[in-house]
């Protein structure tokens, strides 16, 4: 064989240990970024998915530890008073001024004929102005303005039934002030004279802000990043038009849940699914 055959054969050679080297060095980086990176790079994403939402709950927590404890010192103040219209009118007027700003009103609702013979509704609420200050309101009072009584409504009767000395939470809706987020708390009201139910004590907390700190979440995690209620009713989305609805309880409209939104958009189906899973393995946080 000549020079030049050897050459080419080496060179030949050479090449296909190259090529297989090279090959090699693929399939051996392949394999570490599987079983040693890959693996590591989950974890560390889901424990920062894991944490950024325990944040979420925690801030959202603090608000309704807050609400609730003022619901309790509410009923209990509620209940020992004499039943005098100036009386309570004073006392929860001052309370009402002296709460924080995501609450956006509430008050004392009383059964009928419960803080006076052949009054079918007497009530104390307050709400927010569009200067922030809490108003009075009477129309709760008057058939003509709210010809459905208060004692009715689908946040009121949960609170009568309740087996626990804690708010009952509403679903999420919309305020009409706002456009954000609120929750309702409703409290059984009871006559500290002979523990007889005389009706509830409310307060409407607004989840302001969540809108905000869902898209710093969202900028820090990536991808799409909502909130959920124990209903797994939504308090917020990327697109808020596309989980809200307009209803007869709440015209200036209401939060769907998980599986409403699902039924119109199929793709969201499995996201529902495992919504529901999660509240079939883990107890509730809040009392309901």
């Amino acid at each position: 064989m000549s020079v030049a055959g050897r050459l080419g054969s080496i060179s030949t050679r050479m090449l296909i240990i190259l090529a297989l080297a090279f090959l090699l060095i693929i399939l051996m980086v392949y394999w570490v970024i599987e079983t040693q990176a890959k693996p590591r790079i989950l974890e560390m994403t889901s424990e920062t998915v894991v944490e950024t939402g325990n944040e979420a709950i925690n801030s959202i927590m603090a608000n309704i530890s807050h609400v609730d404890g003022l619901a309790k010192a509410t009923s209990a103040m509620a209940g020992g008073l004499p039943k005098e219209d100036g009386l309570y009118r004073e006392t929860f007027g001052n309370l009402m001024q002296q709460t924080d700003q995501r609450i956006m009103g509430g008050g004392v609702w009383f059964d009928p004929n419960m803080y006076a013979q052949n009054r079918e509704r007497q009530s104390f609420v307050w709400a927010r102005d569009d200067a922030g200050n809490m108003q009075p309101l009477e129309q709760y009072n008057q058939v003509r303005q709210t010809p459905s009584p208060y004692y009715r409504e689908w946040w009121y009767i949960p609170a009568m039934y309740a087996r626990h000395d804690h708010c009952v939470w509403s679903r999420a809706y919309v305020d009409p002030q706002s456009n954000q987020p609120m929750m309702t708390c409703a409290k059984a009201l009871y006559d500290s004279r002979n523990q007889a139910f005389d009706g509830v004590v409310s307060f409407n907390l607004l989840l302001d802000n969540l809108d905000e700190a869902m898209k710093k979440w969202q900028d820090k995690l990536g991808g799409y990043v909502f909130l959920v209620d124990l209903d797994n009713r939504f308090l917020t989305f990327p697109d808020q038009s596309m989980v809200t609805q307009a209803t007869e309880d709440n015209p200036q409209g209401e939060m769907v849940t998980a599986h409403q939104l699902a039924e119109k958009h199929s793709s969201f189906a499995p996201i529902a699914d495992s919504l529901d899973s999660i509240n079939q393995t883990e107890p509730p946080r809040l009392y309901r």
